[in-house]
């Protein structure tokens, strides 16, 4: 009973104070999809560089910014629209701060495959949807799952998973986290609308982050702001990058 299922079920048994809550809570999370997803092996973390384009979009008023990220290094170097290193006038030297060089994310804070697969760890239920693959739902979820700017979402929020077939099996196409209702964030703000998506693919045969893509919408003293912020992948073959 493999990715933390086990102990997630025997915790809530113990809650439950029975060995028939733990039954009825396990199958509560147990999906046969699910569980065939979670016997899939995570995919590797990638070696050889990849790009980003970042989009910040605040009210209308848009900022792009391009980034070339070296995971064997460890480290991010500011580029143009043509891929070439901007000066150090135009660009600080810039590299991950986490030591680990087994997220594609490096230091930025977006979402990897492996954050996407914790969520296996919730009690998700199939929801209907269109488009392809097979929609799960997580609520209720546990505090700190979901965080903006230092405030705690969770309790209001949900976290989809888009589970599809892959040539390899089942994968995560898509991740998504969504604030179900507004939450006062200060005194005089409050988040109207939230939400986080990750699309995910293959590359090179194995599962990379593609896109995400987060929106939010703040008010405050009688006036909104909207936010989004995009980032695209671009994965270089490894070979070309090696010549």
């Amino acid at each position: 009973m493999p990715f933390g299922v086990a102990r997630k079920s025997i915790d809530l048994a113990r809650q439950a104070g029975s060995g028939y809550g733990m039954i009825a809570l396990f199958l509560l999370v147990s999906d046969p999809l699910l569980d065939s997803l979670r016997e899939m092996p995570e995919p590797p973390p990638r070696t050889c560089p990849f790009n980003l384009t970042m989009t910040f979009d605040a009210d209308g008023e848009e900022n792009v910014e391009y980034l070339r990220i070296d995971p064997e290094t460890e480290t991010m170097t500011r580029v143009d629209a043509n891929g070439d290193p901007l000066t150090d006038e135009e660009a600080p030297e810039a590299s991950s701060d986490d030591g680990s060089g087994e997220d594609d994310s490096v230091s930025l804070g977006a979402i990897g495959y492996e954050q996407a697969l914790d969520a296996l760890d919730f009690a998700m239920s199939r929801v209907e949807s269109e488009g392809e693959g097979t929609l799960f739902r997580a609520s209720d979820l546990p505090k700190g799952t979901i965080e903006l700017s230092g405030k705690d979402l969770s309790k209001n929020a949900s976290v989809d998973l888009r589970v599809s077939e892959g040539a390899a099996g089942p994968f995560i196409s898509e991740y998504r986290e969504r604030l179900d209702k507004p939450i006062r964030m200060r005194l005089v703000a409050k988040i109207q609308e939230f939400e986080r998506a990750v699309f995910f693919g293959a590359v090179d045969g194995s599962i990379r982050p593609i896109k995400e893509d987060m929106r939010t919408s703040v008010s405050a003293m009688g006036s909104t702001m909207e936010m989004a912020f995009v980032m695209d992948y671009d994965y270089p073959d490894c070979a070309s990058e090696a010549e």
